[in-house]
């Protein structure tokens, strides 16, 4: 026996209905999110400020909106409508605006300095 390949329990290994259950809330939230990931690309027809009708997602139709009360001058629409599409505009922190933060130390020697202490290194 003592050359013979060990033999592997029958019982081992993952179970289904095993470990602990998932909260009732967390089957509706995720039921939720994917109803209005649905509700927002699905097609609907819209027409455009010139009366031409088209077949578009949600989502697209509120670009649009977006794009032309942006061309109305509405420039909350204009920033909101490049921050969906370009993506947000990287924001520099500092006086320094060539040199972007690193790290952590940079932003506790930028502290220091504006408090008045010196830097130890």
């Amino acid at each position: 026996m003592k050359n013979s390949p060990r033999k592997r329990g029958a019982n081992g290994g993952q179970r289904r209905g095993a470990g602990r259950p998932v909260k009732k809330e967390t089957i509706v939230l995720i039921n939720l999110k994917e109803k209005i990931k649905n509700h927002g690309l699905e097609e609907v027809e819209w027409s455009d400020k010139n009366g031409k009708i088209t077949r578009l997602s949600r989502v697209e139709i509120l670009l649009h909106k977006l794009f032309e009360l942006g061309e109305d001058g509405n420039t909350a629409a204009i920033q909101m409508y490049l921050d969906r599409t370009a993506g947000k505009v990287p924001q520099t922190v500092g006086e320094d605006a060539d040199q972007p933060f690193h790290s952590l130390r940079s932003l506790i020697s930028l502290a220091e300095n504006l408090d008045g202490k010196p830097e130890s290194n």
